[in-house]
C-alpha cells in the first residue's frame, strides 16, 4: 500500500486579495475560492447584518490559513499514529 496523496485541488500558498467592498482568498494558481464582502460604515454594516470591512478582512486572512494549520493537524495526528505504533 502506498502513501501518496492526491494531487492538491486548491494549491497553497493562499493569498488574499482586495476587491472592492470585500476580500477574496486566492490558491496558487489564480483560482478565487471566497470572497468576504463588508461595509466601511460599522453603523450601516450593523442595521443591514452584514459584516464591516474590517471583519471581512480579518475572515479572509484566517480563511487563507487553512492550508497550513490543516497540514499541521495531519501532521499533529500522524506524529501521535506513529507514537501509538512504537507502543504497541
Amino acid at each position: 500500500m502506498t502513501n501518496a496523496k492526491p494531487p492538491r485541488r486548491f494549491p497553497p500558498p493562499w493569498q488574499v486579495v482586495v476587491l472592492p467592498g470585500g476580500y477574496a482568498v486566492e490558491d496558487s494558481t489564480g483560482q478565487r475560492l471566497a470572497t468576504f464582502y463588508g461595509r466601511a460604515d460599522a453603523h450601516a454594516a450593523r442595521l443591514a447584518s452584514v459584516l464591516t470591512l474590517d471583519e471581512a478582512r480579518r475572515m479572509a486572512l484566517n480563511f487563507a490559513k487553512l492550508p497550513e494549520l490543516l497540514n499541521a493537524s495531519s501532521r499533529s495526528r500522524a506524529a501521535k499514529a506513529t507514537a501509538v505504533e512504537q507502543e504497541a
